[in-house]
Order: C-alpha cells, then sequence, then structure tokens
C-alpha cells in the first residue's frame, strides 16, 4: 500500500473521529473507534510491505528442480535489481539457499517504483513437480527508507489443485519512527487477477501483534481484496479484538473507481466513511434502518375510513308504517 496516502488517511481519520460520546461498557468509544482505525491500516501497511518483499522473489517456475530453482531465482533475481549482489549456494541438508544483498538506500535499489535496501535469504525447503514449492524466508533489515522488516517466513506455493495460491506462516518485526511492531501470522493469498500477483492479492487468515506501545491486538481477515496502488482494501473484512477484549468490523466496499467505502461496526452505531484513491478520508452518514411499525407503506388508507358509499342511509331502519302505527295507538 501507498505509504504516503497512508499517512494521509491516518490524519483525515483522527479529525474525523475525534469527538467523544458516552458509551456502553462493551461497545466502542470514539477514541477506541479511532484506536482500531489507526491499528488496521498500520497493520495493512505492515502486511503490504511483507508482501512487496516476498514478491522479490517470485523469479521461479513451478515444477523445477531445487538447483535449477535456485539458480532461476538468482538470476531473476539480478535481472530486476541489478543493483544487488546475489548469489545462491547448497547448504547443511542439501538445501539450497538464495542471499541477497540489496546494500543501502543511498544504492537505489528498485523494484516496481520503489527502493529496497538490506538483506534476505531464501532456502528451497521442498519442492513439488506436481506444482508445489516451499520456501523458507529470513529477512534481514529489509527496508523502504519508513519501514525495516527482520523476521522470518515460510511461503508455500501451490498450483497442484487448480490457481495458484500462497500460504504465509510468519513471525517478524517492522521498525520504523513510531518503534517496533511485532507480530505473527498465518495467511492464506491469492491473485486478484489472473495467475499473478502484480495486480494485488486476496486474503483469508490471523494476524496478532503487539503494538510500537506494547498493546496486544488480533485481527482475523475474511476475503479482503487488496490492490498495491490503493491506501485500503477493496472488499473484504477485519475483525479486529482490541487490547482490552472489544470486538469492531470493518467491512470495505469499492464504490468506484476513486472511492472504498469503509464501515467501522462496534460501537453505539456504525460509522461510514468513504476513502479515495489520494488517502482523504470523508466520514458519511450512515443508512437508518426502516422501523417496520412507521413503514409508510402498511399506513391505512385514509380513504377506507371516510368512504361515503360505505355511510349508513339515513331512511334505513325508519318503517313509516310503524311511525303511523304508534300514532294510532
Amino acid at each position: 500500500m501507498n505509504t504516503p496516502r497512508t499517512a494521509l488517511l491516518l490524519a483525515s481519520v483522527c479529525t474525523l473521529a475525534s469527538a467523544c460520546v458516552e458509551t456502553k461498557s462493551d461497545s466502542l468509544s470514539a477514541s477506541e473507534e479511532l484506536e482500531v482505525i489507526q491499528a488496521a491500516v498500520h497493520a495493512q501497511r505492515t502486511e503490504a510491505f511483507a508482501g512487496e518483499v516476498v514478491e522479490l522473489t517470485t523469479g521461479f517456475t513451478i515444477g523445477e528442480k531445487a538447483k535449477d530453482t535456485a539458480k532461476n531465482l538468482q538470476e531473476w533475481v539480478a535481472s530486476q535489481l541489478p543493483c544487488s549482489v546475489v548469489s545462491n549456494e547448497r547448504g547443511e541438508d542439501d538445501v539450497y539457499v538464495v542471499h541477497m544483498d540489496l546494500g543501502g538506500l543511498d544504492d537505489g535499489c528498485e523494484f516496481e517504483g520503489r527502493t529496497f535496501a538490506g538483506a534476505l535469504s531464501i532456502s528451497i525447503v521442498d519442492l513439488d513437480p506436481a506444482g508445489r514449492v516451499v520456501l523458507a524466508h529470513d529477512w534481514q533489515g529489509v527496508t523502504d527508507g519508513e519501514l525495516s522488516l527482520t523476521g522470518e517466513a515460510v511461503v508455500t506455493w501451490d498450483a497442484s489443485l487448480g490457481p495458484i495460491t500462497r500460504d504465509v506462516v510468519y513471525g517478524a518485526s517492522w521498525d520504523s519512527a513510531a518503534g517496533v511492531l511485532i507480530a505473527e501470522g498465518t495467511l492464506l493469498q491469492s491473485p486478484l487477477v489472473g495467475d499473478s500477483f502484480a495486480e494485488g492479492l486476496v486474503i483469508d487468515g490471523v494476524r496478532d501483534w503487539t503494538a510500537e506501545d506494547g498493546q496486544m491486538w488480533g485481527m482475523v481477515i475474511e476475503g479482503v481484496e487488496a490492490r498495491w496502488q490503493d491506501p485500503i482494501p477493496q472488499a473484504g473484512h477485519y475483525i479486529v479484538t482490541t487490547p482490552v477484549g472489544k470486538i469492531a468490523t470493518l467491512s470495505f466496499a469499492r464504490q468506484d473507481e476513486d472511492t472504498i467505502r469503509v464501515v467501522l461496526a462496534g460501537g453505539e452505531a456504525d460509522r461510514v466513511f468513504d476513502v479515495s484513491a489520494l488517502g482523504i478520508v470523508r466520514e458519511v452518514e450512515a443508512e437508518a434502518p426502516v422501523d417496520e411499525e412507521e413503514d409508510p407503506m402498511e399506513q391505512e388508507d385514509p380513504m377506507e375510513e371516510e368512504d361515503p358509499m360505505e355511510e349508513e342511509d339515513p331512511a334505513e331502519g325508519e318503517d313509516p308504517a310503524d311511525g303511523e302505527d304508534e300514532s294510532a295507538m
């Protein structure tokens, strides 16, 4: 996700969510709603950065032998990042390892418009000719100048049963100006379009993390669709557990090419935001549910009560003969 747009998004949300209202103990206060949004956006930002680092290592063909996979990955990285130093070796237990030294930020190693520095190693752990590859990642201070990623991940690429997927199990830390965020998670990712992750990805999984202030958060990720160029996901749900155990749900839905709508549920009432492609946030009024008791379509037709055709005929019930008999008596 785009970092400047993310920063603008957080600043906009801080302004919109500043009002405080009295809430029930099991619902989110206005300040807690703000914390949930900030935490979710920051989680998406760090996840996206790890995803971009994984993308640096996609230059292989499923079905190759381990030796060929290592060689092709080495050559592919060298072609995409000519400023890097890339090598491969046959390590312990006959596992092939590709080492990548991206140098410093001043070296200007760019991949798809982003500058990377630091070092990482990729071990080819397992290969299945039917279409499955298991890679062990070792991230050693990989940075874009704002986030620095250190940790490990096991990434399983699988095309044996149909469209390609990748299963990512990780434990890592992200260092930034705000401090250090430590997280672990299990994610199942598939391409947003076709068989390539170039346009974005669809994510399901779980993530637990300790934020820079030491608070622990949890998140369930359901059907989230994320494009690399957008500041937030365009579809799906985040179910967030706050440090005090409260539950909030963030739902995403694209409105048009420039706008994604976010619905935050968990407070006294749902809050709805429209987020532009530049990360500008505008709060919109939530649609109120129709009260069935006051549904105007179910009100009685006043014409039915005043139908002159159903008024009693004044002549009915008055027998003139009866009146004459009474007079005679």
